[in-house]
């Protein structure tokens, strides 16, 4: 029998989180873990590291930012009847029970990307060759260039080990994902079979290897409008929904100003380790509703087994 969905993690080797989720909300899935070194269980899941530098420049955020594409592609060949892949930040408590249902209700024989961000609807957005199309010179201060038009960023140079370094005189590959259609990785990107099997694997290697600049999301985001057409990229609002609803039942979180309580704010980040009148509505909320969110990103350890214990019913 096929996997609805698999999970796919990437982060440290010696890593309290993975821990944490065995005994909770990932017991029993199916997952891969890919490592920032090639040690323990999880060793043959290893690439060998590919960042930006250049010139005392370092656009990479952290150097493996390129695991999450890694960790996508480890999960379709490990479990290839399943039928979507989530991949998710190791610091992120999943929902798994909302992710299989919001899956459920999608075809997986066509090419989607589901997750939290702003837009929606159909990518027609291709990648053309860049290698006579003028190159973004900026960035937008988060490790991302920001897109200039149809420029194309992240220019390159081999470097002497056969990896790929930043080079502002080198060749630029790819034009970069647009913001509309570019899912915050932190609360997990859900991947369909379809889109994953369309995608040819020295491509998506390859891909994973010259893009060394950029945030893990924007990099898969790249990477797939880059190497495939006509993918949807549908807009998932369970963590938003789940929010709304925990603040407007709680009486002290309804009068409390702007800030933490903020609902985007929330969607992306966990503040209940900050905020003891967040963290109140939200677990009462868990234990007086049957809705769930999609997931919590950056969850602090202390809170996983209250968490767990409150919100049985959406893992």
């Amino acid at each position: 029998m096929a996997d609805e969905v698999v999970y796919a993690l990437y982060g440290p080797v010696h890593n309290p989180y993975l821990e944490l989720w065995n005994r909770t909300w990932l017991q029993g899935k199916s997952f891969v873990y890919i490592p920032d070194a090639p040690l323990g269980p999880f060793a043959h899941f290893y690439h060998p590291v590919h960042h930006g530098r250049s010139g005392g420049s370092f656009l990479g955020k952290t150097r493996v930012d390129a695991n999450m594409l890694w960790a996508a592609q480890a999960a379709n060949h490990t479990f290839p009847n399943a039928r979507w892949v989530m991949v998710v930040d190791s610091d992120a408590f999943v929902f798994t029970r909302t992710v299989e249902s919001i899956a459920r209700k999608r075809d997986w024989r066509l090419p989607t990307t589901l997750g939290v961000f702003a837009g929606g609807g159909v990518s027609r957005q291709r990648g053309e060759s860049c290698l006579a199309a003028p190159r973004c010179q900026r960035h937008n201060g988060d490790g991302n260039y920001a897109p200039i038009g149809n420029c194309c960023m992240c220019a390159v140079s081999n470097g002497a080990d056969g990896s790929f370094v930043l080079d502002p005189n080198g060749t630029s590959f790819y034009r970069p994902v647009a913001k509309a259609h570019s899912p915050y990785g932190g609360t997990g990107i859900l991947l369909s079979k379809s889109l994953l099997d369309a995608i040819p694997s020295d491509a998506w290697e390859l891909c994973a290897r010259r893009l060394v600049c950029g945030s893990a999301d924007f990099r898969l985001g790249t990477c797939i409008v880059n190497l495939l057409d006509g993918v949807e990229f549908v807009s998932v609002d369970a963590n938003h929904k789940f929010l709304r609803a925990a603040f407007a039942a709680d009486q002290a979180a309804r009068s409390f100003p702007k800030g933490s309580m903020d609902v985007y704010f929330n969607a992306f980040w966990s503040v209940l380790h900050k905020d003891p009148i967040a963290r109140a509505a939200i677990m009462s909320f868990f234990r007086s509703n049957t809705s769930c969110p999609w997931s919590m990103h950056k969850l602090h350890a202390r809170y996983v087994s209250d968490v767990f214990s409150v919100a049985q019913h959406c893992v």
